[in-house]
């Protein structure tokens, strides 16, 4: 070498080389001369185009000698006018061997890469010169798509935001396309890569994952994804548009939190009914915004499944604005199908109370002959069946707007199963069926229910399993949940109805929960029915705080189950639902002459005479009669002190006054008389509005005998 390194040139190399095994190169007008110890320098004399080159530019340069070594080079300063001084530091020291392509880039120069053998095979595959263009050349080859995401990862990397990432991209290759998973990383000022092909599946997925969102961001419709808990996984920018509070708001339990506090209460409880039931929630409630300003909100939310095991994964759902306008309306339709329902439940009934209560007054058959006896039992027969699906219509409706109420009481839970076992014993022997009923020891005595509506889930799922077997037997079994109490001392008991009959597909086994629908096939038809009698059992179950469920095999049976949440109760009297009254009571005079006088006020002829004979049959002979409201009035009202009604029978529905408005009269005048309402109407919020004026008992068309003579029994006890 003519002249000694300068002290400023050498400090400038030792920056350069951070320690690697480096050496410098002078790139003089006539030679190349390398200056260190490592043994493969001599390799630097056959690159003397390429240094000369690097030699008249700035900035780092990547140059790849004979023996497959990756170098940085970089001019550091010119030599007094006889050439320039170089470093060059060895960046990579892996070898050709090496099987995935290795390449190595420098940041600020955009076509300066190398790579290994492996690298330079892809190269040759996808058609790129990466000598001449660099990385920009592995930009350029990207997918469109991907190729901003892979700008930004450079771009994160070269500026130290990042040291190191890992994603998956697509080259084009002819008409198709190839996925490179990248591992990159920065050593100093020099980028590094390493290329290994995948199938791209777990790209392709968070592709879509990506188009979704930024799709959902797109539209107008809030969406919201929650776990089982309730706890928000999820939330679009509409939702936040829409609810006036940060995206972040969603997550956790904070979307819980922003909902209007005289709201929550509702909404967590239709949300549990909705877990317990796997059914749609629908519900418009209030929402509090940033501002602290309520927002009505229409929320409509399903849970989802897992595909392959089919166990509940979370809810989404969507949230809408809602005008107040709007929800008036809802509001006034709602109420309109109420009263529809109320008066179409009262002009259906009372007819049919007319004709099953002639029939139960009915003399003794005995005087009949074949043809009459027959024709008899058919109408009795057709009666009840209409009954049943009038009453099977409108319990659907009034669960439909949410009318139908529990009205909890104490009972003895084994007398009341008892009682069905009774009722059914009867048709089991006729068709040759074994009738078990199995009551786990660890059932209580007495709990709190509603009786009419467990005995009518009961009876329901009693009734299917007795129509659709021939052979075999009737099994009910009661059990409590071993894994201790809920809150208040509250538990679970089971029921489960299993039967021996033609059982049912699988595939069918849902639509059963689902309205008006049926097995359609001949065995099943010959039930007949309205199709509704499982939906109402699976909503009276969810009132209860239950669920029910249903197994079945062709051929081989079906088994419901069920549960409801209940608390035990002492017992320390005889159960309501056990009384009997004497049969001779309801077919023969007892005999007895009453002394009380009383009003029937009713607008229908044949069910005044209906009530007259079993007024008569139970011993009543001072009856009088009102044909409207208006008429009870003045009857009530012109009474003697000495001679008042004992009791006044008040059909609701009538022509001039009502029978609500007739009673709030009367009591209003006289607060002592016990009027007792008699309607078709079932609708819960009219029997509460005539408790609270002071009627004392209701009779629900159609009634049966003994339903009048119990009211009988508590208003006006015999002496």
């Amino acid at each position: 070498m003519s002249k000694s390194i300068p002290l400023s040139l050498f400090q400038k190399f030792l920056v350069f080389q951070q320690s690697l095994p480096s050496f410098l190169i002078r790139v003089g007008i006539d030679q190349v001369e390398v200056i260190g110890h490592d043994p493969q320098r001599a390799s630097f004399h056959v690159l003397e185009a390429e240094l000369r080159k690097i030699a008249a530019t700035d900035g780092a340069h990547l140059i790849q000698t004979p023996d497959g070594k990756v170098y940085k080079v970089q001019t550091l300063e010119e030599d007094e006018g006889c050439g320039v001084w170089i470093g060059a530091t060895v960046t990579w020291e892996h070898h050709d061997t090496f099987l995935w392509p290795l390449w190595v880039s420098t940041a600020n120069n955009m076509g300066s890469m190398c790579g290994n053998h492996a690298f330079r095979l892809l190269a040759e595959q996808l058609e790129v010169d990466v000598q001449t263009c660099g990385w920009r050349a592995v930009m350029d080859f990207a997918d469109g798509e991907d190729r901003s995401l892979l700008e930004n990862t450079l771009r994160k990397l070269f500026s130290g935001e990042s040291k190191r990432e890992d994603l998956e991209l697509r080259y084009v290759h002819g008409e198709h396309h190839r996925w490179f998973r990248h591992l990159l990383w920065t050593k100093g000022d020099v980028l590094h890569g390493i290329l290994v092909e995948t199938t791209g599946f777990q790209s392709e997925l968070r592709r879509n994952e990506r188009r979704l969102r930024q799709l959902l961001d797109f539209i107008p419709v809030g969406v919201f994804e929650t776990d089982l808990n309730g706890r928000g996984k999820y939330a679009n920018q509409a939702w936040s548009k829409l609810t006036g509070l940060p995206v972040e708001a969603q997550y956790g339990m904070g979307w819980k939190d922003a909902i209007y506090k005289e709201d929550r209460e509702k909404v967590a409880a239709e949300f549990m009914k909705c877990t317990r039931d796997l059914s749609m929630f629908e519900m418009c409630f209030r929402y509090l915004t940033a501002h602290n300003e309520p927002v009505l909100m229409s929320v409509r939310a399903m849970p989802r499944s897992n595909d392959i095991t089919g166990e509940l994964e979370d809810w989404v759902g969507t949230v809408q604005s809602v005008s107040e306008d709007l929800l008036r309306q809802a509001e006034v339709k709602s109420n309109l199908k109420i009263q529809l329902m109320a008066t179409v439940s009262h002009e259906i009934r009372t007819p049919l109370n007319g004709l099953i209560g002639i029939l139960h007054t009915f003399p003794s058959t005995e005087t009949l002959n074949d043809d009459q006896q027959e024709t008899l039992t058919i109408v009795n027969d057709c009666s009840n069946q209409l009954m049943a699906i009038v009453n099977d219509f409108l319990d659907f409706s009034k669960l439909d707007v949410g009318q139908l109420k529990l009205l909890m009481e104490p009972v003895n839970i084994r007398l009341a199963l008892q009682g069905i076992e009774r009722v059914f014993l009867p048709q089991c022997q006729e068709r040759g069926l074994e009738f078990l009923l199995e009551i786990s020891d660890n059932v209580p005595v007495a709990i709190t229910t509603d009786p009419v509506r467990l005995r009518q889930i009961i009876l329901n799922l009693v009734s299917n399993a007795v129509k659709f077997s021939d052979t075999g037997q009737i099994h009910i079994t009661v059990w409590r949940e071993q894994e201790g109490t809920l809150n208040n001392g509250s538990f679970q008991l089971h029921f489960s109805v299993r039967d021996t009959g033609i059982g049912i597909q699988k595939s069918q086994l849902e639509a059963l929960f689902k309205p008006f629908s049926q097995v359609d096939s001949s065995a099943n038809r010959r039930a007949g029915g309205t199709g509704l009698g499982l939906v109402i059992c699976k909503n009276l179950v969810g009132l209860f705080q239950g669920s029910i469920s249903m197994e079945s095999e062709v051929g081989r049976g079906t088994c419901m189950s069920f549960y409801i949440v209940t608390r035990e109760v002492p017992w320390a009297f005889p159960n309501p639902a056990t009384i009997t009254i004497d049969p001779a009571s309801q077919s023969h005079d007892t005999g007895m002459v009453r002394p009380e006088s009383i009003l029937i006020v009713e607008d229908n002829l044949v069910n005044q005479k209906y009530l007259a004979r079993l007024l008569v049959r139970f011993g009543f002979h001072r009856i009088d009669y009102a044909s409207d409201g208006k008429e009870g009035v003045d009857k009530v009202l012109a009474r003697p002190a000495d001679d008042e009604y004992s009791l006044i029978l008040m059909d609701l529905q009538m022509p001039r006054l009502d029978g609500y408005r007739a009673s709030q009269i009367i009591l209003t005048h006289k607060p002592y008389v016990s009027i007792v309402c008699i309607t078709g109407d079932t609708y819960q919020g009219i029997q509460d509005k005539c408790l609270a004026i002071g009627i004392r008992e209701f009779l629900l068309k159609p009634f049966v005998p003994t339903d009048l003579q119990r009211i009988l029994s508590a208003l006006l006890p015999p002496p």
